[in-house]
C-alpha cells in the first residue's frame, strides 16, 4: 500500500509530520482528518522497492521530454495586467460562497459549473480536481503562477494553517483591489506624458527627414548657412544613425547579461541591493515587502498563529532578498526571545515610526492590531511615494518633450530667418 508523509496541525494548534498508509491521497487525508489533525500538506512516498526498479531503469526519453517540456511551460507562463482582474474575480466569488457556508472545495465545484468566463471556469475546474485528489488549496493554485501571485499562495497556506480561510480571503480581496487601483493611477498618470513624447518625437522626425533637407538644400543653393539650432538637429540625427545602432545593441546585450546573472543567488542578492540605493524608488521597494511583512503578520497573529509559524510563513513574503536576510535573522533572534520592536531596530528592518507603534503593542499586548496599523501606515507612505515618483516621471517626461519642441521651434524660425536674410541679400 502506498505511503504518503504529511504535515499537520494537532488540537492545540502545534505542527506534527509523519507517513501513513492508505490506497490514495483522498484515504490519507479522511485518515488524518479521524485522528483529529487537521493537514497541511501530503507528499507521495516512494518504497524502496520502486525507487530501486527506477534506478535500474533510468529515465526514458520520453519521460525526459516530457519534464523538459512541463518545466519549458511553467517558465513561458507569465502573469500579465490581467492576471490580478481574473484572480481578483475568482477569490470574490469564492468568498461568497464560502461566507455563505459552502465548504470551499463544494464552493470552487460550484464555480466550475456556473461561471460563465471561460478563463475562470477551466482554472476553477482543475482547482476542483486537485482538491478531491487530497491537494490544499495553496498547493493547487500554486500550479498557475500566470494567474495568481506567489504571495497569495503564501496567505492561503496561512489559512489552512489556521482552519479560519475566510478572513484571509477578505485579506486577499483588499490586496488586489489596492494593487488594481494602483496600476490604474499610475498608468493615468502617464499616459498623457507618453503621448506628449510621442507628438513630439513625430513632429521632430517630420522635421529632421523632411523638411530639414530640403530647407538645407535651399540654403546652400542661395549660399547661405543654416542656424545653430538646425545644425545641432543634424547633428543628433546623424549621431542616432550611425552610433545609435551599437549603443541599442550595448544597452540590450547588457539588459539579458543582467537578467542571466540576477537568476544566480548572488547576481540576486547584488542587484537587489544595488535598488535599495537608487535615490526616491528605494523606498518603494522597502515600503512594499514592509506591508506584505506586516499584512501577513497581522493576519496570522489575528488568526491565532503561533509566532514561530507566523514568521515562517511569513518570510516567504519578502521579496528583495537584502531585506529577507534581515528578516530571517530577525526570525531567528525572536525564536530566541527576543522582541519584535527591538530586533527590527536592529536590523534595520522597520522605519522608526512603525517601530514605535509595535512597541506600544509589545506593551499593551496587542500586537496584531499594531501590525495592522504599520500596514495601513506603510500603505498610505507606498501610495504617496508612487504617486511622487509617477509625478517625477510624467514632468521628466513632459520637459523633454517641451526641449525636444523648443529645439525644432528655434530650428524652423532660424532656418526662416537665415533663408529670408539669404533671398534679400
Amino acid at each position: 500500500m502506498p505511503l504518503f508523509t504529511y504535515k499537520a496541525l494537532n488540537s492545540s494548534g502545534q505542527t506534527t509530520q509523519g507517513t501513513i498508509e492508505a490506497p490514495s491521497r483522498k484515504d490519507a487525508l479522511q485518515k488524518l482528518k479521524a485522528q483529529g489533525l487537521r493537514p497541511t500538506s501530503i507528499e507521495a512516498k516512494e518504497s524502496s522497492t520502486n525507487t530501486s526498479k527506477k534506478e535500474k531503469k533510468g529515465f526514458s526519453l520520453a519521460q525526459f521530454s516530457l519534464k523538459s517540456n512541463e518545466e519549458e511551460n511553467t517558465k513561458k507562463r507569465k502573469r500579465t495586467s490581467k492576471s490580478d482582474k481574473i484572480a481578483l474575480a475568482f477569490f470574490q466569488k469564492l468568498h461568497q460562497l464560502h461566507a455563505s457556508g459552502l465548504p470551499i472545495g463544494d464552493a470552487i465545484k460550484t464555480l466550475h459549473q456556473r461561471l460563465s468566463d471561460p478563463r475562470l471556469r477551466e482554472v476553477c475546474g482543475k482547482l476542483w480536481r486537485d482538491l478531491s485528489e487530497g491537494h490544499p488549496l495553496a498547493n493547487a493554485i500554486k500550479q498557475y503562477p500566470d494567474i495568481f501571485d506567489p504571495s497569495l499562495v503564501y496567505l492561503i497556506e496561512a489559512g489552512e494553517a489556521t482552519g479560519n480561510i475566510l478572513p484571509i480571503l477578505v485579506n486577499i480581496i483588499d490586496l488586489l483591489e489596492a494593487q488594481i487601483e494602483l496600476r490604474r493611477r499610475v498608468i493615468s498618470g502617464l499616459t498623457y506624458p507618453c503621448f506628449i513624447c510621442l507628438i513630439a518625437f513625430g513632429v521632430v522626425g517630420l522635421f529632421i527627414f523632411y523638411l530639414l533637407p530640403r530647407i538645407e538644400t535651399m540654403m546652400a543653393s542661395l549660399g547661405g548657412n543654416l542656424s545653430l539650432s538646425a545644425k545641432l538637429l543634424i547633428g543628433l540625427s546623424n549621431f542616432a544613425f550611425t552610433e545609435g545602432p551599437f549603443i541599442l545593441i550595448a544597452l540590450i546585450i547588457l539588459v539579458i547579461s543582467l537578467k542571466q546573472w540576477r537568476r544566480k543567488p548572488a547576481g540576486r542578492f547584488t542587484t537587489d541591493g544595488w535598488l535599495l540605493r537608487i535615490p526616491y524608488f528605494k523606498n518603494i521597494f522597502i515600503n512594499a515587502d514592509i506591508c506584505r511583512v506586516s499584512n501577513l503578520i497581522a493576519t496570522l497573529l489575528e488568526s491565532g498563529v503561533n509566532t514561530t509559524e507566523t514568521l515562517r510563513l511569513t518570510e516567504r513574503s519578502v521579496k528583495n532578498t537584502v531585506l529577507l536576510d534581515r528578516f530571517q535573522t530577525c526570525r531567528a533572534q525572536i525564536n530566541d526571545g527576543a522582541s519584535f520592536s527591538a530586533t527590527f531596530r536592529k536590523n534595520e528592518l522597520f522605519p522608526p515610526m512603525a517601530l514605535d507603534i509595535l512597541s506600544v503593542g509589545e506593551n499593551t499586548g496587542n500586537l496584531a492590531s499594531s501590525f495592522r496599523e504599520v500596514y495601513k501606515m506603510q500603505s498610505e507612505e507606498l501610495a504617496a511615494e508612487l504617486k511622487f515618483v509617477t509625478s517625477l516621471v510624467s514632468s521628466a517626461a513632459l520637459g523633454f518633450a517641451f526641449t525636444l519642441v523648443t529645439i525644432l521651434t528655434l530650428g524652423i524660425v532660424t532656418s526662416i530667418l537665415q533663408l529670408s536674410q539669404s533671398l534679400m541679400r
